[in-house]
């Protein structure tokens, strides 16, 4: 196995009602199955997905595909998912301010001319400018194609003679899972996170 593998975050978690909570590394996975906190879910298909205790899981035959640890005494299948025993609550989070999840919001649309523009062409615009105070946040950051911004400069919108399209706005907090990705393309996790748009 890749080493590397040991420390992504490699194993969905979820809580007890087989809901996803967040990615965890598979040794932190294996401890939790091993003290009794979280089984293993051996998935062996769509409709075949079975809990099993450190007892049972120690003791699975290894495949060609599987991912393994070297223990003392025998190879250890990593497993994709585990489910937490006894925490059955739904972490909500909100989105973090990122350029990128601000593009999201605003559609890649600039938030003054209603122009969508790729990735490249678009700036962030502070609607009340740095230079007068105004703060990185979800509501004072949108979209801005490169002629807008160049035209408001540093000035609020009102001091430039341009309107904003809608007024920005936080986002709501939504269940942990909504969050999860899967950066590695894991097949077993597909039934278990949110499908993005």
């Amino acid at each position: 196995m890749n080493p590397a593998e040991l420390n992504n975050n490699t194993v969905l978690v979820l809580n007890k009602g087989w809901q996803a909570i967040h990615a965890m590394s598979p040794a932190k996975a294996l401890s939790m199955i091993y003290a009794g906190v979280a089984t293993a879910l051996d998935i062996q298909g769509e409709d075949v997905m079975i809990p099993m205790k450190w007892e049972e899981w120690q003791k699975l035959e290894l495949k060609d595909d599987d991912i393994f640890v070297n223990t003392v005494h025998a190879k250890i299948k990593v497993p994709r998912v585990i489910i937490l025993a006894k925490y059955d609550k739904v972490p909500i989070r909100k989105p973090r301010l990122t350029s990128a999840a601000i593009r999201k919001r605003d559609k890649d649309t600039c938030q003054y001319c209603g122009k969508g523009s790729s990735k490249r062409k678009m700036n962030l615009d502070h609607v009340v400018p740095r230079a007068q105070g105004g703060a990185s946040s979800w509501k004072n950051l949108v979209c801005s194609c490169v002629p807008c911004n160049s035209m408001k400069r540093d000035r609020t919108p009102k001091e430039a003679g341009m309107n904003l399209a809608r007024i920005p706005q936080e986002p709501k907090a939504l269940p942990a899972s909504h969050f999860i990705q899967n950066h590695y393309g894991i097949p077993e996790w597909e039934p278990f996170i949110h499908k993005k748009n």
